[in-house]
């Protein structure tokens, strides 16, 4: 509140400074434009008495053609007479200089000022860091003869080392580099040289952008990369422009710009740090420690005592005292729920093992059938059915004693399967070389049983049609392998050749092929039944699934089979 308070205030203050700000760099701006015309003053004189001189020159010279000598003259007492020139002539029309102070005779006729002044005859100032008579570095003034048509130009030539001498600033406490150009952005000369002269222009406007006439200061990065302070003044209307830099560094005067921003933005802080210790002491940190309580309970369901201290608001207190209610009750109705779990635990595991007794009592009971049964095909028919509900028997024994919340340990469980049918398919099996292999991996029920059942069946079909194969071998495989974290794999796998039981008592109905294929679709999984070589192979590829009790027991056998 105290900084919503202060907030009008501190934008009062902050539009004040701003005020002040922009009034203090206009009259900055100012400032440096009248130091940057003080600064060129001299080359400013200089040039503005070579443009008088040139137009002069300029009507002067039709006169004159005709006399060369006394034409030439004239240029020479000229230049005698202003020792700041180092060349005074007339350029005719073919580009030969027809009169001067020097040079006549000469050929200009390839120079960019010839070609330039015939495409558009204008007055213009130009440098040249070559010239072809003076041999130097020079600024160009031109003006043409004449007005219509091209009859040539009157040309004068200012040496930059006599513009540099001409440039002072007396006066001046500030750093200043002054640099001339004129309107195609070209520069005529500059007080620090022309070497690297980009490096003190401006980097994101050009010199022929700022050559239009009007007087401007403004603050941008120079071609090094410093941020300048830059003026732009006329010195010849139209045809040359003075542009000074200032590092921006040197003309900041902290002196009156940090009291009046720091004030404002002081008080603004200030504010917001009392609201702060004080929102801090009375509501945060009592948050915090609640925070913490309700951490602590998270891992480890224990809470402190209430805190009845005085220095904690009505409101804080009620939440304190709620959270405490909350806590004891999520404590209690956790315990009645692990006592809950606990009982029906116990309950289904009794189930299990009472399931797993009268299958085992049914299994005994069809065990006397066999004893009593007159066919051998009626003692087949119940052994298969006795091993059946063995099998059933055995997972319900896994469920039983399983200690993974109703997870059934496929390896353990197929293991008991197959060891069971074996010796119930063929108890003498020495002459079968059984070879095994089990990953170890865990099964809900849904899966666990038909999985189970299909291993028992598979084993039964393989030890019942095993066959020698030419070289001895005798064997029977059984691989349970799981391929990733999603999927696994049953393989039964039986040599093939000759017969080691008698065809009479292996001759088969079909059954055991069909409820393998009901059993592998009850796992969700694929059934691939093949011979390769020698050797007869069942398998079957299944995803692991979460637990559907709707899905166990139910076995859909194609009847036509």
């Amino acid at each position: 509140m105290l900084g919503i308070a202060l907030f009008p205030i501190g934008i009062i203050a902050v539009y004040q400074t701003g005020a002040i700000e922009q009034e203090a760099l206009l009259r900055q701006q100012s400032s440096l434009l009248s130091l940057t015309s003080e600064a060129a003053g001299g080359e400013e004189s200089m040039l503005r008495a070579a443009d008088g001189a040139l137009s002069a020159l300029a009507t002067m010279v039709p006169t004159l053609q005709s006399q060369p000598d006394r034409c030439s003259k004239v240029f020479v007492d000229f230049v005698a007479a202003k020792p700041e020139f180092s060349f005074a002539g007339y350029v005719n029309a073919s580009g030969r200089v027809e009169c001067a102070s020097r040079g006549v005779g000469h050929d200009v006729s390839d120079s960019e000022t010839f070609r330039e002044m015939q495409a558009n005859p204008h007055a213009l100032t130009n440098v040249n860091l070559n010239a072809q008579i003076s041999q130097t570095s020079v600024v160009i003034m031109a003006e043409p003869v004449g007005d219509i048509g091209f009859d040539g130009y009157v040309l004068l030539s200012l040496p930059h080392t006599r513009i540099n001498d001409s440039l002072s600033v007396p006066g001046i406490d500030h750093p200043l580099d002054l640099i001339l150009f004129n309107p195609d952005g070209d520069v005529l000369s500059a007080q620090g040289g022309l070497d690297d002269v980009w490096k003190r222009l401006p980097s994101t406007i050009s010199l022929k952008d700022l050559a239009d006439g009007k007087r401007r200061a403004f603050t941008t990065m120079s071609g090094d990369g410093k941020q300048r302070v830059f003026a732009v003044v006329p010195i010849v209307a139209g045809d040359v422009y003075a542009i000074g830099n200032w590092s921006r560094d040197d003309l900041a005067d902290p002196n009156w710009r940090l009291p009046t921003l720091l004030f404002p933005l002081l008080m603004w802080f200030t504010s917001f740090a009392v609201a702060y210790l004080a929102v801090h002491r009375m509501v945060i940190r009592h948050i915090n420690r609640i925070v913490s309580e309700m951490r602590t309970f998270i891992s480890t369901r224990r809470v402190r005592d209430l805190d009845e201290r005085s220095d904690i608001s009505d409101e804080l207190h009620e939440i304190d005292r709620a959270w405490h209610e909350l806590a004891a009750t999520v404590v209690h109705d956790e315990a009645d729920l692990q006592h809950t779990i606990k009982e029906k635990t116990v309950l289904l595991k009794e189930v299990h093992h009472r399931v797993k007794n009268n299958l085992q009592l049914i299994a005994s009971i069809v065990n006397l059938k066999v004893r009593r049964a007159a066919s051998k095909e009626a003692k087949t028919a119940l052994r298969e059915v006795q091993m059946r509900v063995m099998t059933i028997a055995n997972v319900h024994k896994a469920l039983y004693e399983a200690s993974q919340d109703g997870l059934v340990p496929a390896d353990g469980m197929i293991e008991d399967v197959v060891n069971k049918t074996v010796k119930g398919v063929i108890p003498h099996s020495d002459q079968v070389d059984l070879r095994t292999s089990y990953q170890a991996f865990a099964l809900y029920p849904d899966q666990a049983i038909p999985l189970s059942m299909l291993a028992a069946e598979a084993v039964t079909n393989a030890l019942k049609f095993v066959g020698k194969t030419p070289d001895g071998a005798t064997e029977i495989c059984v691989d349970l392998e799981r391929i990733d974290d999603t999927r696994a794999r049953l393989t039964v796998v039986n040599t093939m050749g000759e017969a080691i039981h008698r065809w009479e008592d292996v001759k088969g109905t079909g059954l055991g092929t069909a409820l393998m294929q009901a059993f592998a679709r009850q796992t969700y999984g694929e059934l691939t039944i093949e011979d390769i070589g020698d050797q007869h192979r069942v398998s079957v590829e299944f995803v692991f699934r979460k637990f559907s009790p709707d899905q166990v027991g139910n076995v859909e056998v194609d009847q036509s089979s």
